[in-house]
């Protein structure tokens, strides 16, 4: 089954952990972007057995890349409760 993650907090309190979620803007300076999506990073369990989460973003102008990452640290996640199909995913 695939779930996709919709919100990741970082940190030991929900509460006053980092907060990202899934098409949230965001304006830095020099940039501005969309977040659109947050990946678990399944080969670096297998290969470390440790948890790594990754950011990816859009930018302006189109360009998708990797924002952050994080790994070693408390993450909750919560999940897209729409099913989602086949042809969501591709």
């Amino acid at each position: 089954m695939y779930e996709q993650i919709r919100k990741v907090t970082i940190g030991s309190d929900m509460k006053d952990g980092m907060h990202y979620v899934v098409g949230s803007k965001h304006r830095v300076p020099g940039a501005a972007f969309t977040l659109t999506s947050i990946v678990y990073d399944e080969r670096h369990w297998i290969k470390y057995g440790t948890l790594k989460v990754d950011l990816y973003i859009t930018m302006a102008a189109g360009e998708e890349r990797i924002w952050k990452s994080f790994q070693d640290m408390p993450i909750a996640f919560e999940y897209n409760l729409k099913s989602v199909t086949t042809n969501e995913m591709a």
